[in-house]
Protein backbone atom coordinates (compact mmCIF):
# COMPACT_ATOMS: atom_id res chain seq x y z
CA UNK A 1 0.00 0.00 0.00
CA UNK A 2 2.56 2.21 0.95
CA UNK A 3 4.54 1.79 -2.08
CA UNK A 4 1.27 2.41 -4.15
CA UNK A 5 0.71 5.66 -2.09
CA UNK A 6 4.27 6.56 -2.89
CA UNK A 7 3.63 6.27 -6.55
CA UNK A 8 0.24 8.02 -6.56
CA UNK A 9 1.90 10.85 -4.59
CA UNK A 10 5.03 11.09 -6.94
CA UNK A 11 2.41 10.82 -10.04
CA UNK A 12 0.40 13.81 -8.44
CA UNK A 13 3.60 15.99 -7.99
CA UNK A 14 4.35 15.00 -11.68
CA UNK A 15 1.12 15.97 -13.11
CA UNK A 16 0.95 19.14 -10.70
CA UNK A 17 4.21 20.51 -11.91
CA UNK A 18 3.37 19.64 -15.17
CA UNK A 19 0.27 21.66 -15.11
CA UNK A 20 2.35 24.79 -13.15
CA UNK A 21 4.67 24.33 -16.18
CA UNK A 22 1.91 24.48 -18.71
CA UNK A 23 0.29 27.58 -16.88
CA UNK A 24 3.41 29.62 -16.85
CA UNK A 25 3.70 29.09 -20.44
CA UNK A 26 0.40 29.99 -21.23
CA UNK A 27 1.03 32.99 -19.27
CA UNK A 28 4.27 34.09 -21.15
CA UNK A 29 1.94 33.68 -24.10
CA UNK A 30 -0.68 35.82 -23.54
CA UNK A 31 2.04 37.91 -22.22
CA UNK A 32 4.02 38.13 -25.65
CA UNK A 33 0.26 38.14 -27.19
CA UNK A 34 -0.46 41.73 -25.23
CA UNK A 35 2.97 43.09 -26.05
CA UNK A 36 2.61 42.51 -29.66
CA UNK A 37 -0.75 44.18 -29.90
CA UNK A 38 0.14 47.44 -27.68
CA UNK A 39 3.76 47.15 -30.24
CA UNK A 40 1.35 47.10 -32.69
CA UNK A 41 -1.14 49.70 -31.44
CA UNK A 42 2.15 51.97 -30.91
CA UNK A 43 3.11 51.70 -34.48
CA UNK A 44 -0.31 52.45 -35.80
CA UNK A 45 -0.70 55.52 -33.56
CA UNK A 46 2.69 56.64 -35.12
CA UNK A 47 1.71 56.28 -38.68
CA UNK A 48 -1.15 58.06 -37.86
CA UNK A 49 0.21 60.56 -36.02
CA UNK A 50 3.13 60.67 -38.92
CA UNK A 51 0.52 61.18 -41.88
CA UNK A 52 -1.44 63.92 -39.76
CA UNK A 53 1.68 65.81 -39.72
CA UNK A 54 2.61 65.61 -43.29
CA UNK A 55 -1.22 66.40 -44.43
CA UNK A 56 -0.79 69.60 -42.19
CA UNK A 57 2.87 70.35 -43.80
CA UNK A 58 1.29 69.89 -47.06
CA UNK A 59 -1.64 72.52 -45.87
CA UNK A 60 0.40 75.02 -44.21
CA UNK A 61 3.15 74.82 -47.78
CA UNK A 62 0.09 75.59 -50.21
CA UNK A 63 -1.35 78.28 -47.74
CA UNK A 64 -4.12 76.72 -45.64
CA UNK A 65 -2.97 78.07 -42.60
CA UNK A 66 -2.10 81.84 -43.64
CA UNK A 67 -4.10 84.66 -42.38
CA UNK A 68 -6.94 85.98 -44.08
CA UNK A 69 -7.73 89.57 -43.68
CA UNK A 70 -10.95 91.42 -42.16
CA UNK A 71 -10.80 94.34 -44.15
CA UNK A 72 -9.21 95.15 -47.52
CA UNK A 73 -5.61 95.28 -47.42
CA UNK A 74 -2.67 95.71 -49.29
CA UNK A 75 0.27 93.81 -48.37
CA UNK A 76 3.54 94.92 -49.58
CA UNK A 77 6.13 91.94 -49.31
CA UNK A 78 10.10 92.57 -48.98
CA UNK A 79 10.71 90.73 -52.74
CA UNK A 80 8.41 94.22 -54.01
CA UNK A 81 5.11 91.96 -55.02
CA UNK A 82 1.61 92.90 -53.70
CA UNK A 83 -0.95 90.93 -52.08
CA UNK A 84 -4.36 92.74 -52.49
CA UNK A 85 -7.09 91.22 -50.03
CA UNK A 86 -10.35 92.83 -51.67
CA UNK A 87 -13.34 92.12 -49.32
CA UNK A 88 -16.71 93.75 -50.53
CA UNK A 89 -20.65 93.45 -49.84
CA UNK A 90 -22.07 91.60 -53.01
CA UNK A 91 -25.57 90.69 -54.46
CA UNK A 92 -26.97 87.62 -52.13
CA UNK A 93 -27.57 85.71 -55.66
CA UNK A 94 -23.50 86.39 -56.74
CA UNK A 95 -21.75 82.73 -56.64
CA UNK A 96 -18.39 81.98 -55.72
CA UNK A 97 -18.20 80.53 -59.21
CA UNK A 98 -19.25 83.61 -61.11
CA UNK A 99 -16.61 85.91 -58.95
CA UNK A 100 -13.84 83.60 -59.43
CA UNK A 101 -14.86 83.24 -63.48
CA UNK A 102 -15.00 87.26 -63.60
CA UNK A 103 -11.54 87.71 -61.60
CA UNK A 104 -9.76 85.31 -63.28
CA UNK A 105 -11.21 86.32 -66.99
CA UNK A 106 -9.80 89.73 -66.24
CA UNK A 107 -6.39 88.77 -64.86
CA UNK A 108 -5.52 86.62 -67.73
CA UNK A 109 -6.84 89.57 -70.40
CA UNK A 110 -4.83 91.74 -68.67
CA UNK A 111 -1.31 89.12 -68.37
CA UNK A 112 -2.03 88.70 -72.49
CA UNK A 113 -1.11 92.07 -72.68
CA UNK A 114 1.28 92.58 -70.25
CA UNK A 115 4.97 92.42 -70.93
CA UNK A 116 5.58 91.22 -67.63
CA UNK A 117 5.36 87.44 -67.02
CA UNK A 118 2.82 86.56 -64.14
CA UNK A 119 1.71 90.18 -63.56
CA UNK A 120 -1.19 89.10 -62.00
CA UNK A 121 -2.00 86.24 -60.13
CA UNK A 122 -5.54 84.36 -59.02
CA UNK A 123 -4.80 83.15 -55.23
CA UNK A 124 -8.37 82.95 -53.88
CA UNK A 125 -11.88 83.50 -53.76
CA UNK A 126 -14.88 83.02 -50.75
CA UNK A 127 -18.54 84.01 -50.36
CA UNK A 128 -20.08 84.07 -47.13
CA UNK A 129 -23.29 85.99 -46.14
CA UNK A 130 -23.06 88.04 -48.92
CA UNK A 131 -19.66 89.13 -48.62
CA UNK A 132 -17.27 88.64 -51.22
CA UNK A 133 -13.26 87.62 -50.48
CA UNK A 134 -10.97 88.01 -53.12
CA UNK A 135 -6.87 87.49 -53.20
CA UNK A 136 -4.79 88.44 -55.97
CA UNK A 137 -0.91 88.86 -56.22
CA UNK A 138 0.85 91.49 -58.03
CA UNK A 139 4.15 91.28 -59.74
CA UNK A 140 5.18 95.17 -58.69
CA UNK A 141 3.71 98.44 -57.68
CA UNK A 142 3.52 99.28 -61.02
CA UNK A 143 1.07 96.40 -62.22
CA UNK A 144 -1.34 96.95 -59.54
CA UNK A 145 -1.69 100.99 -60.31
CA UNK A 146 -1.47 99.89 -63.98
CA UNK A 147 -4.60 97.54 -63.47
CA UNK A 148 -6.69 98.91 -61.16
CA UNK A 149 -6.42 102.60 -62.45
CA UNK A 150 -5.58 103.84 -58.94
CA UNK A 151 -2.43 105.69 -58.40
CA UNK A 152 0.23 103.89 -55.99
CA UNK A 153 4.07 103.82 -55.55
CA UNK A 154 6.71 102.15 -53.27
CA UNK A 155 10.41 102.10 -53.60
CA UNK A 156 12.71 104.47 -52.39
CA UNK A 157 12.02 108.08 -50.99
CA UNK A 158 14.78 109.16 -54.13
CA UNK A 159 12.89 107.06 -56.75
CA UNK A 160 9.43 109.44 -55.11
CA UNK A 161 11.00 112.40 -55.47
CA UNK A 162 12.38 111.84 -58.50
CA UNK A 163 8.56 110.74 -59.70
CA UNK A 164 7.64 114.29 -58.64
CA UNK A 165 5.62 112.87 -55.42
CA UNK A 166 6.82 116.39 -53.51
CA UNK A 167 5.71 114.87 -49.88
CA UNK A 168 4.22 118.54 -49.15
CA UNK A 169 1.80 117.46 -46.11
CA UNK A 170 1.96 116.93 -42.26
CA UNK A 171 3.89 113.78 -41.11
CA UNK A 172 4.04 112.36 -37.54
CA UNK A 173 6.82 109.90 -36.18
CA UNK A 174 5.74 106.35 -35.74
CA UNK A 175 7.10 105.18 -32.75
CA UNK A 176 6.18 101.68 -30.89
CA UNK A 177 3.40 101.05 -32.96
CA UNK A 178 1.92 104.19 -32.41
CA UNK A 179 1.69 108.16 -33.76
CA UNK A 180 4.53 110.05 -31.85
CA UNK A 181 5.16 113.63 -32.41
CA UNK A 182 5.33 115.57 -35.95
CA UNK A 183 7.76 115.40 -37.74
CA UNK A 184 9.52 117.80 -40.41
CA UNK A 185 9.20 117.11 -44.13
CA UNK A 186 13.61 117.36 -44.38
CA UNK A 187 13.72 114.87 -41.66
CA UNK A 188 11.79 112.77 -43.15
CA UNK A 189 13.45 112.89 -46.49
CA UNK A 190 16.58 113.04 -45.19
CA UNK A 191 18.13 109.51 -45.50
CA UNK A 192 16.53 109.30 -49.29
CA UNK A 193 17.06 105.17 -49.35
CA UNK A 194 14.42 104.90 -46.77
CA UNK A 195 11.15 103.27 -48.30
CA UNK A 196 7.95 104.43 -48.97
CA UNK A 197 4.25 103.97 -49.98
CA UNK A 198 2.34 106.67 -51.80
CA UNK A 199 -1.16 105.71 -51.98
CA UNK A 200 -4.95 107.58 -52.50
CA UNK A 201 -6.84 104.44 -51.39
CA UNK A 202 -8.83 104.46 -47.81
CA UNK A 203 -7.61 100.71 -47.38
CA UNK A 204 -4.97 99.03 -44.84
CA UNK A 205 -1.81 98.69 -45.77
CA UNK A 206 0.43 96.40 -44.47
CA UNK A 207 4.60 96.57 -45.10
CA UNK A 208 7.83 94.58 -45.00
CA UNK A 209 9.74 96.53 -41.94
CA UNK A 210 8.86 98.94 -39.76
CA UNK A 211 7.03 102.26 -40.10
CA UNK A 212 9.25 105.30 -39.35
CA UNK A 213 7.28 108.31 -40.68
CA UNK A 214 3.29 108.69 -41.18
CA UNK A 215 0.96 111.49 -43.05
CA UNK A 216 -1.19 112.41 -40.18
CA UNK A 217 -4.27 113.73 -42.42
CA UNK A 218 -7.08 110.38 -42.35
CA UNK A 219 -4.33 107.69 -40.98
CA UNK A 220 -4.14 105.51 -38.09
CA UNK A 221 -1.43 103.27 -37.16
CA UNK A 222 -2.56 99.33 -36.27
CA UNK A 223 1.01 97.90 -35.51
CA UNK A 224 4.28 98.82 -36.42
CA UNK A 225 3.99 97.55 -39.80
CA UNK A 226 0.38 97.88 -40.78
CA UNK A 227 -1.79 101.62 -41.26
CA UNK A 228 -5.75 102.14 -42.08
CA UNK A 229 -6.15 105.35 -44.56
CA UNK A 230 -9.47 105.89 -43.79
CA UNK A 231 -9.77 108.68 -46.48
CA UNK A 232 -8.84 108.70 -50.08
CA UNK A 233 -6.17 111.11 -49.98
CA UNK A 234 -2.83 110.83 -50.86
CA UNK A 235 -1.24 108.78 -47.92
CA UNK A 236 2.75 108.14 -47.14
CA UNK A 237 4.09 105.60 -45.50
CA UNK A 238 7.92 105.79 -44.61
CA UNK A 239 9.57 102.48 -43.63
CA UNK A 240 12.87 101.07 -43.10
CA UNK A 241 14.94 99.85 -46.04
CA UNK A 242 16.26 97.39 -43.89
Amino acid sequence: MSQKRVRRNGFHRAETNRMTRDQAMLKRKKERVELLKRRRRALIMAICAFVAAVILLIVFLLGGFEKKATETTLTIKSDGSIIFEEIDVVDSKASKQEIESFARQQISEYNDKSEKPNAIRFKKCSVSDGVAYLKTQYRDFESYSDFTGLSFFDGTIEAALKEGYDFQTSFVNVKGGEKADSAEIDAVTKDSSQQVVIIDQAISVVVPSDILYLSDEGTGVISSRKVQIGDPVESYIIYSAK
